[in-house]
């Protein structure tokens, strides 16, 4: 779970990540279909609409829920990526890093 950018609860759902395992799988039965199909000979007539629609349909699917962006549980919003989660420090134990600064030279 991460923090919602809208309001700020821990509540946002990401897909979980078997959905691209399934994702692959359904490629590997689109593949292993036009492979079992071409060894089938003259009952391909039949089979070739199911195996077709088949795959594209898991093919779909899966890619659809594979990729979906997170929704929070709070306020129904969709969050665009994975956001990470931000670890704050409390403020003694700040430090400066000498960076760049935007100040005068």
């Amino acid at each position: 779970m991460t923090r919602c950018p809208h309001c700020r609860e821990l509540a946002v759902r990401h897909p979980s990540r078997l959905w691209t395992a399934a994702h692959a799988l359904a490629w590997l039965y689109a593949f292993g279909s036009v492979l079992g199909a071409s060894l089938i000979g003259p009952f391909i007539v039949g089979l070739s609409v199911p195996l077709l629609f088949g795959g594209a349909c898991l093919i779909a699917e899966t890619g659809r829920r594979a990729w979906a962006p997170g929704e929070c549980d709070a306020c129904g919003k969709y969050v665009a990526h994975r956001l990470t989660p931000v670890v704050t420090a409390p403020a003694g134990k700040l430090r400066p890093t000498g960076g760049l600064s935007l100040g005068s030279r």
